[in-house]
């Protein structure tokens, strides 16, 4: 009997060591513990079983079955708990929590089970099929819910959490996984009382062996049934069961358009319903078009209202999320147009090319080739930023930060790269493919799931023309700054802490001020002092009005080795922390050092507005300060913002009516009032000077 112990503790302490060299899993934190998680049902349950074997006494066999479980994970859990002297591990306890709700209450459960079927189930055969098939029917229907229902995530009593997307990166054990592990104990519970029942029933009234056999599998099934319809009825409720039910329950607003259904939430008026469809209509008409292309099925699109309802319902916060084969997109946010609709759409179009069971490109139906998929819909879709995908690569190329294109375009490779250049090589790649060979061809690759057949060229010389492509463009300071301000951030394989710091993040941001600094402090303990998280540290400081220690942290960057975007942040920030102490000139200072360095035109124009604003009177500019820091709401900010517009006769046509006027054509612009954002960013135009490039730039853009 404790052969098996020594065998399961060595197979765990080896799975470990493997761990302890893979990025990301290489701590005790959520994946390893899912990785260990997976590994443990089959172990435990086996060692269930040969505890059962050694006794006659159900309480006996179920302490031994309980110890070794424990027991056996013990190895693999000093294993990684040492590689935290060569790998940083930012909070140890959280990871003993995880190990505690994943693995270790796995461990009970499954060897509980083998318990119950050491002793109730005879013949060893017999045993092995039916612990198969306990093993694998939760994991099979967990799979098919993935498949099949709109949540990425999957609670399971066996097999463990499955937290979803990558790139949700904030990982934390909250409420719903604490309902699910108490069901899991109810269970070991249920199972332990259970088992108790049945032996004494069987010992008086069961005398033959296929009565015995079908009243032990009549009373396996109708357990099992009890906890599904348990776990569905308090999933529901404790969110850690999610189905396309409970989504049409949240989303009830219902437009149709041909070739596409909306789900919105409720309280969306008719009106903004009505705007949000229309893009729908007309990004899929824009894109068939492009990709030659149309779709046979009815396309659904569920627009959740915030992020946290759509975390709450299928599991993806932040992360947009497709699901070809159901013709399904899940995004948040009600912007007119929506920044992702576009891409997320193509994903849907596409998937009339893709393979059978996923419907997206790939190789013998599983090699999924995630650079094709990601890097047509980057491609196809409108670009963001201050440039196109081509001009964002040279930049990167110029940097030194271009992912190989090998891995990148191989089944498991694109998931390895840092998520914004992996996006953006792939979308520029593949668009230069489509200029380069045509539609058609690139249509082949994908769906084939290989570029080299379809387009005729060895993947050598592909990689070759579109280098050279690179080489050729002109790439512009803005573009240059704005791929080194948000493209150079290291994928979450490479970051350390990952889960740790991006939960801080989201915590400090609802935190009060004061609150917020003590979680920057911490993320400054975990990083070190690096410039970009000093320079987080000096805002938080700034927010707080702990003003004599932001002004220390400000002057050691400024006094240090900056990035242009950092400086800019550096300078900006320092400029508003004087503003808010009367410092006048010292911000007009740092407003003026920073404004050459502005990042992106949004970030300019903003500086820029300061820049004017600080020399007002004090009134006026006390209050656009505050305005222009979010300070102030908006049915009061539209009110002063018209007095300052109205009330200045004598100064007609004066550089502060102008930017009044401007800022309020913005806040109607924003509240979808046109005629009186058409008013007044008209009226902005008019002035004894003109308005800054960047400004005037952005006041046309409304307008049109």
């Amino acid at each position: 009997m404790m052969n098996a112990l020594i065998k399961a503790s060595i197979i765990g302490a080896a799975v470990s060591a493997v761990l302890c060299d893979v990025p990301l899993f290489n701590l005790l934190a959520y994946e390893y513990c899912f990785a260990v998680g997976l590994l443990t049902p089959a172990l435990t349950m086996w060692l269930g079983v040969t505890a059962a074997d050694g006794t006659s006494d159900l309480g006996t066999a179920l302490y031994r079955a309980w110890t070794w479980a424990g027991v056996s994970l013990l190895p693999g859990l000093a294993l990684i708990s040492l590689n935290a002297l060569r790998v940083r591990n930012c909070d140890y306890l959280q990871g003993l929590a995880f190990f505690a709700v994943l693995p270790l209450c796995s461990g009970l459960y499954a060897s509980t089970l083998g318990v119950g079927i050491g002793r109730l189930v005879s013949g060893a055969r017999t045993r092995v099929l039916v612990a198969v098939f306990a093993l694998l029917a939760p994991l099979t229907f967990e799979l098919f819910a993935l498949y099949w229902q709109p949540a990425i995530y999957a609670y399971d009593h066996l097999w463990g959490y499955f937290a979803g997307s990558l790139y949700d990166e904030s990982i934390a054990i909250g409420s719903p996984v604490y309902w699910w592990r108490g069901l899991t104990i109810a269970r070991i519970v249920a199972l332990v009382a259970a088992l108790a029942v049945l032996e004494r029933v069987q010992k008086r009234f069961w005398s033959s062996t296929s009565t015995r056999r079908f009243a032990v599998f009549t009373a396996a099934g109708f357990i099992a049934l009890t906890f599904r319809i348990t776990d569905e009825h308090m999933g529901a409720i404790a969110g850690f069961s999610g189905s396309r039910d409970r989504v049409l329950v949240a989303l009830p607003v219902v437009v149709e358009r041909p070739g596409i259904t909306v789900h919105l939430a409720e309280g969306v008026d008719a009106e903004l319903a009505a705007r949000i469809a229309d893009d729908h209509l007309f990004r899929l008409r824009q894109l068939s078009r492009r990709l030659e292309i149309t779709p046979t099925r009815q396309i659904h699109s569920f627009v959740y209202a915030t992020v946290a309802q759509k975390g709450r319902l299928m599991g993806a916060r932040r992360t947009m999320i497709t699901k070809p084969w159901l013709r399904e997109i899940h995004i948040h946010g009600h912007q007119v147009p929506h920044p992702i609709l576009a891409h997320e759409l193509i994903h849907i179009i596409a998937a009339e090319l893709g393979s059978a069971f996923f419907e997206v490109s790939a190789v013998w139906e599983f090699g999924l080739n995630m650079g094709v998929v990601e890097g047509l819909a980057v491609a196809v879709a409108p670009p963001s930023g201050p440039d196109d995908n081509d001009h964002y690569a040279a930049a990167l190329l110029q940097q030194g930060r271009v992912p190989s294109l090998g891995e990148l375009f191989s089944p498991l490779g694109f998931w390895g790269q840092a998520a914004g250049r992996a996006y953006t090589v792939a979308g520029s790649f593949v668009g230069f493919l489509l200029n380069e060979y045509g539609t058609k061809a690139v249509k082949r690759a994908y769906r084939s799931g290989r570029l080299v057949p379809a387009l005729g060229d060895s993947f050598e010389q592909l990689e070759t023309k579109w280098l050279q492509h690179l080489g050729s463009l002109e790439v512009q300071n803005v573009t240059k700054a704005y791929t080194a301000r948000t493209l150079s951030r290291p994928g979450i394989f490479q970051r350390p802490c990952a889960h740790v710091i991006a939960g801080l993040r989201a915590d400090a941001r609802h935190s009060s001020p004061c609150q917020a600094v003590k979680i920057q402090r911490q993320v400054v303990e975990h990083l070190g002092e690096t410039p970009a998280e000093l320079l987080r540290l000096a805002q938080a400081l700034a927010k707080a009005k702990e003003d004599t220690e932001a002004h220390e942290v400000f002057d050691r960057l400024l006094a240090g080795q900056l990035n242009p975007a950092q400086r800019f942040a550096a300078l900006s920030g320092f400029g508003q922390l004087k503003w808010r102490v009367g410092d006048a000139a010292a911000a007009r200072t740092a407003f003026a050092e920073a404004q050459p360095l502005s990042p992106d035109a949004s970030s300019g124009r903003l500086n820029w507005i300061r820049l004017q604003a600080v020399d007002w009177s004090t009134e006026d500019a006390e209050f656009t300060r505050k305005y222009l820091s979010g300070q102030i709401k908006a049915a009061t900010a539209s009110a002063r913002l018209m007095t300052m517009v109205d009330v200045r006769e004598s100064q007609p046509d004066s550089r502060q009516q102008q930017l009044a006027s401007y800022l309020l054509g913005r806040r109607f612009y924003n509240e979808g009032s046109w005629e009186l954002a058409t008013e007044h960013l008209e009226m902005s135009f008019s002035g004894a000077q003109p308005l800054a490039s960047i400004v005037e730039q952005e006041r046309l853009r409304l307008l049109a």
